[in-house]
């Protein structure tokens, strides 16, 4: 690490509604660390939460979604090379309660969460420690740019496999916010060709269109009057994007 410069800028939370531009020390690697040279990072809607909010922890650095280079790579490190072009993003899980045991790792009890678990500062700095096992390769094609985008996709994803929709069926997606278009792109890659989106804000239905869904607006959607009456073309899936609970609601007279 003789290389790398012994400090780097960082965005430091210090309290609801203060981030401050800061020097801090490169992390120092343990001997089955990669250090990444960010590129990009993403801003996480929990990550508007933690400094608005005050979810985060006084002192700590935020940021999971993104991606970079092998800047330096600790003793024991097998899988990486520097230089590596790498994309992050989930919380170092512990590996040993009920969930990480029964292969859902997304729930783990113990997983440190950038931002608010102590000594597990994120990517909203120049460099970031991850573990090795906690990084894939960017495949070739893929712009580091776009494999920033790894993290929102995967809960997109997530949600199309949760729901089990399949090519030929009617899919309505309420919330045209980054997981609600990855939402459309991905349900399209996977054949699903009938796809509407209800979003309030014209960019966003402007988005959405150009993805390939038919958009609306909230209001346009027919909501029936009664909990016994059933729309005349109902949808097949709904993927509920917004986290709005009149969209929730409306979401399910929709089935």
């Amino acid at each position: 690490m003789s290389s790398l410069p012994n400090t780097m800028k960082a965005s430091v939370y210090h309290r609801r509604g203060e981030l401050e531009v800061e020097d801090r020390p490169v992390p120092e690697l343990g001997e089955h660390d990669v250090l990444l040279e960010v590129d990009f990072c993403g801003v996480c809607g929990s990550d508007i939460h933690f400094v608005l909010e005050g979810w985060g922890q006084p002192g700590s650095v935020e940021g999971h979604e993104f991606s970079g280079r092998v800047a330096a790579i600790g003793a024991k490190v097998d899988k990486w090379k520097i230089g590596e072009e790498a994309v992050g993003g989930p919380s170092p899980r512990c590996g040993e309660c009920n969930f990480c045991q029964a292969g859902r790792p997304s729930l783990c009890a113990g997983r440190s969460t950038p931002g608010v678990a102590v000594n597990n500062d994120g990517a909203f700095a120049q460099f970031v420690r991850v573990n090795q096992e906690h990084l894939l390769k960017i495949p070739a094609g893929l712009s580091v740019k776009g494999a920033a985008l790894a993290e929102p996709l995967a809960v997109a994803l997530h949600g199309i496999n949760r729901s089990g929709v399949q090519a030929g069926q009617r899919l309505l997606i309420t919330g045209g916010g980054p997981i609600g278009a990855l939402s459309i792109a991905a349900a399209k890659i996977r054949g699903v060709e009938e796809i509407v989106l209800s979003e309030p804000h014209p960019k966003r239905r402007a988005l959405g269109e150009l993805l390939g869904a038919t958009v609306m607006a909230p209001e346009e959607m027919v909501v029936p009057s009664f909990p016994t009456e059933i729309i005349e073309n109902p949808f097949d899936v709904v993927l509920e994007c917004s986290g709005n609970r009149v969209a929730m609601e409306n979401s399910l007279t929709q089935l």
